[in-house]
C-alpha cells in the first residue's frame, strides 16, 4: 500500500487468492461511513471449506474504525504482523480487531489492538499462534471492550508473550483442546484468563 486509504464501504480490501503479500508500510486504513451496528471489514481474507486461502501475510496496516479490522475466515498458513487496530467511532458488541475463524497455522504476532469489543478472537481453528501482541481499552474496564483474547473450539494453540491491559475479561478460554498460554502478562482485569 502506497499511500493512506479512506473509505465509507462495507469492505475496504478483500483477498480471495493464495500467496499474497499485503505490505501497508505504515499507512492507515481508515472508514470513515456511518451506520452504528453496521458490519465493516478492513481487510477481510475469504476461502473456501474445502479450498481455503493459503499464504497470506498482512503487515505494517493502521486500521481505524471498522467493526472488524481484519478477518480470516477458511485459510491456511497466513502471517498478521505488526498492524495496528484502533476502533474509536464504530463501537458495539460484535467489533473485532482481528477474528479467524475455521483457520490452520494462522500466526497473530506484533499487532496493536485498542478498543473493540474482543480484541482478537478466534472460532475452530488449529495451530494458531497468538504471540507479543498489546491488546487494551482506553475505557475504563472496556465501557465497550469485553474480552481481550478470546478463543472458541479451537485447537492444538499457542498463547503466549501478549500484554491485555485494561479490559474486563483478559483472556476467555471456551472449550479449546491442547492449546498453551504461557508468558502473558493482564493487568487492570476483573478476570486474566477465564
Amino acid at each position: 500500500l502506497a499511500n493512506n486509504l479512506i473509505t465509507s464501504e462495507d469492505s475496504c480490501l478483500d483477498i480471495y487468492a493464495n500467496n499474497v503479500v499485503l505490505d501497508c508500510q505504515g499507512n492507515s486504513i481508515n472508514w470513515n461511513g456511518s451506520g452504528i451496528g453496521k458490519t465493516v471489514y478492513g481487510i477481510h481474507v475469504q476461502g473456501q471449506l474445502f479450498n481455503p486461502i493459503s499464504n497470506v501475510t498482512i503487515k505494517n496496516c493502521n486500521l481505524q474504525n471498522f467493526s472488524i479490522g481484519i478477518e480470516l475466515e477458511q485459510v491456511a498458513a497466513n502471517v498478521v504482523l505488526n498492524n495496528s487496530l484502533r476502533n474509536i467511532y464504530n463501537h458495539g458488541v460484535g467489533t473485532y480487531g482481528i477474528n479467524t475463524k475455521f483457520s490452520k497455522n494462522t500466526t497473530l504476532l506484533d499487532n496493536t489492538v485498542a478498543d473493540y469489543a474482543y480484541g482478537m478472537a478466534d472460532e475452530s481453528s488449529t495451530n494458531l499462534t497468538v504471540e507479543n501482541n498489546f491488546l487494551y481499552s482506553n475505557f475504563e474496564f472496556g465501557l465497550y471492550s469485553n474480552t481481550g483474547l478470546y478463543l472458541v473450539s479451537s485447537k492444538e494453540s499457542m498463547v503466549q508473550k501478549n500484554i491485555l491491559q485494561n479490559i474486563p475479561t483478559g483472556a476467555y478460554f471456551h472449550l479449546v483442546k491442547n492449546t498453551t498460554a504461557q508468558d502473558n502478562v493482564f493487568s487492570k482485569h476483573t478476570y486474566g484468563l477465564f
